[in-house]
């Protein structure tokens, strides 16, 4: 009897070294799995690291695009590939060309010319017109003023304006035609001072109006070449 009391007395003691043997081996496993996922996540800190320097080094190879692409404007950002060639070959010899610039002066062109017409007073136009394009519109508004006719063109906005077209001719010619979406009051009164022609309300209006100069010239004005001014 003594002997398997004693007997049980050492099972249960091996149970117990066994339990913590295996208790042991558990944690060492716990271990094991953690040094693992840290090993995988330093893994994959790395690969993105790497891939955060190359995208870097990407850019900083690529420094004349990169630079390009940041200083152009968001209206040449606008024009056609195509037409931005042209307007590249134009900067070659009018260096300080702007594509924001000479849009903002087509903008205030197109106001001025506009309210002359209300006005009846195109004295002065002559410098921004073309020579034909001018004597046309003067000749339009001086059969206007016999009729007894006045025509009113008041701006209100100019919603947008767009370069459509632009090309070099071979004696270097340039030329850029502008699309220009308006609101704006349009119409002709008769002498008795009825509106013959258009409304009083406000209009929406788009119209195509062309620009040339002789790249190289001294004068850094764009001359009005062609225009829909029609009276």
């Amino acid at each position: 009897m003594h002997k398997i009391v004693e007997l049980v007395f050492l099972a249960f003691v091996a149970f117990l070294i066994v339990r913590k043997l295996l208790s042991m081996l558990g944690e060492v496993d716990k271990d094991n799995v953690m040094e693992r996922v840290l090993r995988k996540k330093q893994y994959e800190d790395s690969r993105e690291m790497k891939a955060a320097v190359q995208k870097v080094s990407n850019v900083l190879e690529g420094g004349n695009i990169a630079k390009a692409e940041s200083d152009m404007s968001v209206e040449e950002a606008r024009v056609s590939p195509s037409l931005r060639s042209v307007i590249n070959d134009i900067r070659k010899v009018e260096h300080n060309f702007s594509v924001e610039n000479f849009l903002r002066s087509v903008e205030k062109m197109y106001c001025i010319v506009q309210s002359s017409i209300t006005s009846s007073n195109i004295d002065g136009l002559d410098t921004l017109i073309e020579h034909d394009g001018y004597e046309k519109l003067k000749n339009a508004m001086s059969k206007s003023k016999e009729k007894g006719y006045r025509v009113v063109r008041n701006v209100i906005s100019v919603r947008d304006i767009d370069i459509v077209d632009a090309v070099i001719s071979e004696d270097n010619r340039a030329t850029i035609a502008v699309e220009i979406q308006s609101e704006e009051i349009d119409y002709t009164m008769n002498s008795n001072e009825v509106i013959i022609n258009g409304y009083k309300g406000t209009t929406s209006k788009i119209i195509t109006w062309k620009f040339t100069k002789d790249l190289g010239n001294k004068s850094v004005i764009w001359l009005l070449k062609e225009h829909e001014l029609h009276l």
